[in-house]
């Protein structure tokens, strides 16, 4: 082409010779610019990570520990409200519960459907049990007995429920799964964070756009750690607020972190079909270039207190203050219905009538039980003792049209 432009202005005089080279020099420049984003490609780049970042951020954080026919897990809470305020820090409207029964399960997951309808990225986090059953993925809620078979599809919480809200359009969406990858109903719950023998949690069927972390490989089982958090949320708490790191980077950092802190035992395990680069913290030049290695776990960065309340202590009887003292008050905050724990003791649940809070529990062990169960109504900013070292002070708020129950406990021996 060049060739022939310089043939065709060889006989004319200084001012065509001057205009033809013009000519030939823009059109040189066209082609120069229009190839440059090809060039461009060809190198690998992408967009720009903040614009990769960009807009509305939904996360729903559940942590279930408290098991009533099984051992409980010390650390889901834990992980639980550490990821929430990990995770609020990043921009994300945090939907947030821990140690729910299957009926507060599907509350939280419905208030996360609702909040992310329109989002751009979306985050799910579950620490806790869960299991595999012919190839479906299961979340076991606190409550869950799983005593027959049948008892499955009555008692627990189907992954993929929750996922299909996570995908579609343009969305991304990230799965953090901190369960066993194990199963079923032919024994009891062991102190992992599994419910059986199977062979592992499924590929779920959820669409294009979503990463899927496992905290374990197929057929091996998920350790709840000796510390605050396990060895998968440590890592996540470690890594995935890291400055300038790709998301597929992030969770390769993690997987060397699990597999050096449990000595190989434990390997994450992880799928993705995010077609982009996709930062969680997008600020290039903060990037951490330091080799993924296991490094010990910063201080906890704890949720808002909002969140944090939302969860009190699994373990009955409990002292949170010294002998013959009583503690320092702490602050429950529920949902109407939303099933909670209150002094050491389970099933509980609050409701607004007539200007009081009616407080129930079906939990055989709290004191002042009748055959009915536990009923009290608590009038609305008044301290009452609802049975020894045990009083609270019932209120109730309403914000952006959600309303909240909250109680100010204090315990004592």
């Amino acid at each position: 082409m060049l060739y022939a432009l310089s043939g065709s202005i060889s006989g004319v005089g200084n001012n065509g010779l001057m205009a033809g080279g013009i000519r030939i020099f823009l059109m040189i420049l066209v082609l120069v610019v229009a190839a440059w984003p090809a060039a461009a490609l060809d190198r690998g780049a992408t967009a720009s990570p903040r614009a990769l970042a960009a807009g509305k951020r939904v996360a729903l954080v559940i942590g279930n520990g408290a098991y009533r026919h099984a051992p409980a897990l010390p650390n889901p809470a834990n992980d639980a409200r550490d990821m929430a305020g990990l995770l609020e820090g990043l921009g994300f409207d945090v939907v947030f519960g821990v140690n729910l029964d299957r009926l507060g399960m599907e509350d939280r997951i419905r208030a996360f459907a609702d909040r992310s309808a329109d989002a751009a990225v979306t985050l799910f986090y579950y620490a806790g049990h869960g299991m595999q059953v012919d190839g479906r993925n299961y979340l076991i809620p606190v409550d869950a007995a799983l005593s027959t078979a049948s008892a499955l599809q009555f008692e627990t919480v189907e992954a993929d429920t929750v996922l299909r809200f996570m995908v579609g359009g343009d969305r991304i969406a990230i799965a953090l799964l901190d369960a066993c990858r194990d199963n079923p109903l032919s024994r009891s719950f062991v102190a992992t964070r599994s419910a059986g023998t199977s062979r592992g949690l499924a590929l779920p069927a959820t669409g294009g756009g979503i990463m899927i972390g496992f905290a374990t490989a197929p057929g091996e089982t998920a350790a709840d750690g000796d510390g605050r958090n396990s060895p998968f949320a440590a890592a996540l708490l470690r890594h995935l607020g890291a400055p300038g790191m790709e998301i597929s980077r992030t969770m390769r950092r993690v997987m060397a972190d699990v597999s050096s802190a449990t000595g190989d035992r434990q390997r994450p395990w992880i799928h993705s079909d995010i077609a982009v680069d996709f930062y969680l913290n997008p600020d290039p030049a903060e990037a951490d270039d330091t080799p993924a290695v296991a490094r010990p776990a910063p201080a906890a960065r704890p949720a808002r207190q909002e969140l944090a309340a939302l969860a009190p202590e699994p373990k009955p009887g409990r002292a949170t203050g010294p002998v013959g003292e009583a503690a320092s008050p702490r602050t429950i905050g529920v949902f109407e219905n939303q099933a909670f724990e209150l002094c050491g003791f389970g099933g509980f649940k609050a409701a607004l009538q007539a200007g009081r809070i009616r407080l129930s529990s079906l939990d055989r062990g709290v004191p002042g039980r009748s055959f009915r169960g536990y009923e009290k109504a608590l009038p609305l900013d008044t301290p009452v003792e609802l049975w020894k070292d045990c009083s609270v002070t019932a209120g109730y708020e309403a914000k952006a049209g959600v309303a909240r129950i909250t109680l100010s406990v204090t315990e004592g021996r």
